[in-house]
């Protein structure tokens, strides 16, 4: 298996093991133990610093893309409307949705003009089939499920919303049909007979819910019946999620408990504002697109869709993402240390090479990815660190700036405790 495989997968689970300590006099020590770190002030960090930036004020362009990460976690985990549907359909698993030009990229490129016209605001996806993690299925190949939450100003401009996604959509060929969803009738629905797919997209509140099935079978009871799974799953969901009042979004926190401030930056002194990146090999409305968040910081839900299902047991509560580093922190250090373990030895037993890391730092596992050729390769080093109930993971090309790297996030880290 290559780095680039598995550089991006937690483990799917892990063994906690419990330690009995004999006392033999009887005796106990009051207080709680400390581990011990060596001190980053004195160690090589490049131009990297170890103290903690100042988070900076917002906007609404960036409280849009944070709205659109609280969203992820009112989003359902396919499995939870299918069993079967247990792999992502794209390598990134989950993607944030801030504008309509983004929420497009998996829309009908015609559906833009009227997300803008009921202004939407912010919106997640997700999306799951029975095929192999990070492989998109051919039309009829395998059963998928796509979900697109979209939240919108008002009830009213969700109810237009849905129902003129799906008219924009369904015209765009003569031979779509209306396709009647049992048990929902304000979706709206069509299909094209004869082909195993389906869209359905439906208003609940100032959210409108967008799915696209497909079956292996050109049955509208088939398709009717998993796009009927999708909302029965959903829906409920929408009542726990409290919205963020549309004045506020300029005035969103960017930074979760100071899991950002506490992740090494891209560059030196740079602050990781929230963007979402894409990267686009063919241009159609596809879950071939890898539309990634960038500053941003999940939830527990969020952290398991975007490692590709696979924190199912992990506990971690929240994930910190910018460029090709993440920081994890986990409801106990028990549980990072488990995860820690595991990952080291999914890395060794997956014919990684190891590789040292920075000289007098514990918990620090690097592996190189030696079948690939040249130091521009951009996943040929990975890296994980442990402090505390914290993991962090590297990635990148050069195994030099990654030490200097790990060092300024090692320090970091000892700094923000």
């Amino acid at each position: 298996m290559r780095l680039s495989d598995i550089m991006f997968r937690s483990a799917r689970r892990y063994v906690i093991a419990l330690c009995a300590v004999a006392i033999a006099s009887g005796c106990t020590i009051a207080g709680t133990p400390i581990g011990q770190y060596p001190d980053p002030s004195s160690m090589d960090v490049g131009a990297f610093a170890i103290h903690r930036l100042e988070e900076p004020p917002g906007n609404e362009e960036y409280g849009r893309v944070v709205e659109s990460t609280r969203m992820v976690e009112a989003l359902i985990d396919p499995v939870e409307a299918d069993p079967t549907l247990v792999n992502p359909l794209s390598p990134n698993g989950v993607h944030l949705l801030p504008t309509p030009a983004k929420a497009t990229l998996l829309l009908a490129a015609p559906v833009r003009a009227v997300l803008q016209r009921e202004g939407m605001l912010a919106g997640a996806a997700v999306g799951g089939t029975e095929t192999r993690a990070g492989s998109s299925p051919e039309v009829g190949a395998a059963r998928v499920l796509s979900l697109l939450l979209l939240r919108f100003p008002d009830p009213d401009a969700a109810q237009r919303a849905a129902r003129d996604i799906d008219a924009v959509d369904a015209a765009m060929s003569s031979d779509n049909a209306a396709l009647p969803i049992p048990g929902y009738p304000a979706a709206h629905a069509h299909w094209r007979p004869g082909v195993p797919t389906a869209a359905a997209t439906m208003a609940d509140g100032v959210f409108v819910i967008s799915l696209y099935v497909g079956e292996t079978i050109s049955e509208p009871a088939a398709l009717t019946d998993l796009a009927g799974k999708g909302f029965a799953a959903q829906l409920p969901r929408l009542r726990d999620f409290a919205v963020t009042p549309r004045d506020q979004l300029p005035h969103l926190p960017l930074d979760r408990e100071g899991m950002l401030a506490r992740i090494v930056p891209e560059a030196p002194g740079h602050w990781p504002y929230p963007v979402v990146v894409v990267n686009t090999p063919q241009r159609a409305a596809s879950w071939s697109e890898v539309i990634r968040g960038e500053g941003v910081v999940y939830g527990p839900r969020g952290a398991r869709l975007w490692n590709n299902h696979a924190q199912t047991d992990s506990g971690i509560e929240l994930q910190a993402v910018n460029g090709l580093t993440s920081l994890m922190r986990y409801s106990s250090a028990t549980a990072a240390r488990a995860a820690y373990d595991r990952t080291v030895r999914d890395y060794l037993t997956s014919g990684l090479r190891e590789v040292p890391g920075p000289t007098g730092l514990p918990d620090i596992f690097c592996a190189e990815d030696s079948a690939r050729g040249g130091k521009k390769w951009l996943l040929r080093y990975g890296c994980r660190l442990l402090y505390g109930r914290y993991q962090a993971m590297l990635v990148g090309p050069d195994i030099a700036a990654m030490r200097q790297r790990l060092t300024a996030q090692y320090g970091l880290l000892v700094t923000g405790d």
